[in-house]
C-alpha cells in the first residue's frame, strides 16, 4: 500500500551513490515533536491522553509540517509535544490504509469503505471527500511532480487535479488497486493483487500517456511469480516494487531485477530510504527489518520490537519510526522510535489499548 512521497535529499549524492543499480533514495516525512529519545526500550507512560489502537490493523504513519505523528488504524491519532490526541472528525471506525501529505503540506487519508478524508490546516481538522462509482477503499495514495493526486482504490485508479476536492476515473474500474507510483513524463505504475488470481499473485500495470490507458506488463522474467504488489516507488533513475521480494527496474518496466541478497522473509516488502542513501525495508507477518548500506547489493537482518509493517525515517537526523503489530498473542498495532539505527527502540504506542 505504499508509494513513494516527501522530499528528496541531494540528488548528485544519490545518484552517484546508488548509479549501479539505478536507485535514488526518497526521504518520507518529518521528525515528530516531544525531543529525542535516549535510545532505552521503554513504554512511554509520561504519554498523556490514553488511546485505544485496535487489534489486528498495521498503522499507517505520517508527520505534518510542524513535525507532529499522526498514526492511523482504526481511526486516525496525533502525537504531538508528547500527548496523544483523537481526530475526532475522522470517525474510529474508520480503517486508516495509508496516509500521504503533499508539497503543499496537505495531508490526506485513504480507508477501507469511507473514501479519503483531507486536511488543509496541518491535520487539525478532516473533512471526508467521496471518490465516486463505489470507490470508497482507497490502499494507495501517491502524488507527482506537478502536484496531481492520484489513489489507488478498489475500482481502480483515480485523480485529482484540484488538491483531492474532486476525482474522476482513470482506468482499471475492475480491478482492487495496491500500490501506486507517479513517475515523470506521464508514466503511472499500479500495482493489484491481480485479476482472477489467487491471493498469492499479484499484477503489475504501467500507463504512459498519465494515466489514461494503462497496460498489463507480462509475468515474465523478474516479475515470474509475482505475488501482490505491496509497493511502488519511482524515481529519476527508473522504478522500486515490493511483493514478495524486492524487484527494480531501469527501464519504464520494460526488465526488472532482483535486490533480495540478504532478504530472508519476502513477505509483502515495504521501502524507505535513509538521508544519507541506506535503504530500508520491512516483510511483514513477522518477517523482520532490514537494513542495507551498500545500495541494496546485500541486506542485513534486524531484530524489530514488533511484526514491522511500515517504517519512516528522519528527514535530517535519520532516527526511525517503525510502525506494526505487537508480537502474539495481543497482536496490537504499535509504534515504535529508535535512534540508533535499530539497535535499541522506545515505544510510542499509545499508552492504552483495547482489543
Amino acid at each position: 500500500m505504499a508509494a513513494c512521497h516527501g522530499h528528496q535529499p541531494n540528488r548528485r549524492l544519490v545518484r552517484d551513490s546508488l548509479h549501479h543499480i539505478g536507485i535514488r533514495a526518497r526521504q518520507t516525512g518529518n521528525h515528530h515533536a516531544g525531543g529525542e529519545s535516549s535510545g532505552r526500550r521503554v513504554r512511554l507512560t509520561d504519554v498523556t491522553g490514553a488511546l485505544s489502537l485496535k487489534i489486528a490493523v498495521s498503522p499507517a504513519i505520517i508527520f505534518n509540517n510542524a513535525g507532529d505523528l499522526f498514526v492511523g488504524a482504526y481511526g486516525l491519532h496525533r502525537l504531538s509535544g508528547g500527548t496523544w490526541s483523537v481526530i475526532a472528525s475522522v470517525p474510529d471506525t474508520a480503517i486508516i490504509n495509508c496516509l500521504l501529505r503533499d508539497s503543499d503540506g496537505r495531508l490526506f487519508a485513504g480507508t477501507s469503505g469511507k473514501g479519503i478524508y483531507c486536511s488543509t490546516n496541518d491535520g487539525t481538522t478532516w473533512t471526508g471527500v467521496s471518490i465516486g462509482s463505489g470507490a470508497d477503499t482507497v490502499k494507495s495514495l501517491a502524488a507527482d511532480s506537478t502536484g496531481k493526486l492520484w489513489a489507488g482504490t478498489n475500482k481502480g485508479v483515480w485523480s485529482s487535479t484540484d488538491h483531492g476536492s474532486h476525482w474522476s476515473d482513470q482506468a482499471l474500474p475492475n480491478i482492487s488497486i495496491t500500490a501506486l507510483a507517479a513517475g515523470s513524463g506521464g508514466v503511472v505504475y499500479a500495482g493489484s493483487q491481480g485479476a482472477n488470481q489467487p491471493a498469492y499473485q499479484g499484477s503489475l500495470y504501467r500507463s504512459q500517456d498519465g494515466g489514461k490507458t494503462f497496460d498489463l506488463l507480462p509475468n515474465t522474467g523478474g516479475l515470474a511469480n509475482l505475488g501482490p504488489v505491496s509497493a511502488l516507488c519511482a524515481t529519476d533513475q527508473g522504478v522500486f516494487l515490493g511483493a514478495n521480494g524486492a524487484l527494480f527496474s531501469a527501464d519504464q518496466g520494460k526488465t526488472w531485477q532482483g535486490i533480495n541478497n540478504g532478504l530472508l522473509a519476502r513477505n509483502r516488502i515495504e521501502i524507505t530510504f535513509g538521508p544519507t542513501g541506506d535503504i530500508w525495508a520491512t516483510s511483514q507477518n513477522g518477517g523482520g527489518l532490514y537494513h542495507s548500506t551498500d545500495h541494496a547489493v546485500t541486506w542485513t537482518r534486524l531484530q524489530p520490537p514488533c511484526n514491522a509493517s511500515l517504517l519512516h525515517v528522519h528527514s535530517k537526523t535519520g532516527n526511525l519510526i517503525l510502525g506494526g503489530m505487537a508480537p502474539v498473542p495481543s497482536l496490537k498495532c504499535s509504534v515504535w522510535r529508535s535512534t540508533d539505527n535499530g539497535a535499541h527502540w522506545d515505544e510510542h504506542t499509545p499508552a492504552s489499548q483495547t482489543g
